[in-house]
């Protein structure tokens, strides 16, 4: 079972993030392989396919190349995190990287993880990786508190205060069954998060209705 980010250091993070990321890619490489002998059976089947079916074909290569593409891009990001111990980063291209890269394994766990359309503009200075390593924690916090399964949004924008993550519950309408308060506050990770919030100089709260977690960092 995955261990909270908190309990790890980065490099052991980096590599279950990295881990997860490369079974995306090699499910992508079976469905390419896949798609590829689909098309070569038909030729020396010495039958002529259909076009249909040719295009059907190519039109799945198509699409999980570009996917392939997508998750390495992400990958790219998320490993540049390492370079400098504190940078300055653009917040929600960040997570966006992160979400691609770690989604698998909330997948696994009944949870889906979405990025909201968000300030491309808002930026922080900190240690990525520690942050990306918060957010996870956060996620993680939700997903073992909130009736599975369970989407949760990712959104970001800044305001007075400086740049605000929250990742909140997406329902269409309040859920009763979702956590309270007193059960978010006792679960002896909150503390931890906020002590990391803190070290990264951001401010965590709970969110109320949709249930969720908001982080605020000065720009």
């Amino acid at each position: 079972m995955t261990i909270p980010a908190h309990g790890r250091d980065k490099v052991t993070f980096i590599g279950e993030m990295t881990a997860s990321l490369s079974h995306e890619l090699q499910n992508v490489f079976a469905i390419i392989k896949e798609r590829a002998g689909l098309l070569e059976d038909m030729l020396l089947l010495g039958s002529t396919p259909s076009e249909a079916d040719v295009v059907n074909c190519l039109s799945a290569i198509d699409r999980h190349v570009n996917r392939g593409s997508a998750l390495v891009s992400s990958l790219n990001r998320f490993a540049h995190g390492t370079d400098k111990p504190v940078q300055t980063i653009g917040v929600q291209a960040s997570l966006a990287a992160f979400i691609a890269v770690s989604g698998r394994i909330f997948r696994g766990r009944g949870g889906t993880v979405e990025i909201a359309d968000g300030d491309a503009d808002a930026c922080v200075t900190l240690d990525p990786v520690r942050f990306q390593m918060l957010i996870f924690d956060c996620l993680d916090l939700l997903f073992r508190v909130l009736p599975l399964p369970a989407v949760v949004s990712v959104q970001v924008d800044s305001h007075a205060d400086g740049v605000r993550v929250q990742c909140l519950q997406s329902v269409a309408e309040p859920r009763p069954s979702g956590p309270d308060e007193a059960e978010m506050k006792l679960d002896e990770t909150w503390l931890t998060l906020e002590a990391q919030a803190a070290e990264l100089g951001g401010v965590l709260r709970r969110c109320q209705v949709p249930a969720g977690i908001e982080l605020t960092f000065q720009q």
